[in-house]
């Protein structure tokens, strides 16, 4: 079986790159982001998504994260952590 893993970063920064070309206001393709605002609420709904699979389904699980920098701040630490731990899916995942 083939396990890709991948940064959680890379992964909102592939969803922010599809979206952030978005159309222009009077565009014609159904359901295009309009909006800055818009490209910006989706960056988020996706963050929120990708936690939902780690945290609450398993789908995804965190298979390596980055080791703490001397001296670094708790937050920094924290917010560092959540963007460069690499994830898979998880093995005992089933597709339906």
């Amino acid at each position: 079986m083939l396990t890709v893993s991948l940064k959680w970063a890379w992964l909102l920064q592939g969803l922010w790159n599809l979206s952030r070309d978005f159309e222009p206001v009077g565009a014609a393709r159904r359901g295009a982001l309009t909006t800055q605002a818009e490209v910006e609420v989706e960056g988020v709904l996706a963050g929120r998504i990708l936690g939902h699979l780690v945290r609450k389904q398993a789908v995804l699980l965190a298979v390596d994260e980055p080791a703490r920098r001397e001296g670094e701040a708790d937050g920094d630490f924290a917010r560092r952590v959540q963007a460069e731990r690499v994830l898979a899916v998880n093995p005992n995942f089933a597709l339906e």
